[in-house]
């Protein structure tokens, strides 16, 4: 049985991608400042929360972005959804930590 082919013209969204690529750099801060603060508990530095504070806005930018072009009908939804789903995570990791600072 032969396999059919469907061409299409969908697209991936490059908002998308920038957005996921926001919240994979948010995370990767987070977890290298949390994992050197953690190692050097002694000698926290503000740069620990000037970078908490830059994840979140990156996030809060690609989540603003993934959800943007989610209702997009002419792309396809695999970048959108990983930019919305890296993003949620990324401003959750956030949240805990303060949530744990604050304690």
């Amino acid at each position: 049985m032969k396999k059919g082919y469907m061409f299409t013209n969908r697209k991936h969204p490059g908002e998308a991608i920038l957005g996921l690529a926001l919240g994979l750099i948010g995370l990767f801060g987070l977890i290298s400042a949390t994992a050197i603060a953690v190692k050097d508990a002694e000698a926290v530095h503000v740069g620990f929360g000037f970078t908490g504070i830059l994840a979140a806005v990156f996030s809060l930018a690609g989540l603003i972005l993934g959800i943007k072009t989610c209702g997009d009908k002419k792309s396809f939804k695999l970048f959108p959804v990983l930019a919305i789903v890296a993003n949620i995570f990324t401003l959750s990791f956030v949240g805990f930590l303060l949530f744990v600072g604050l304690r």
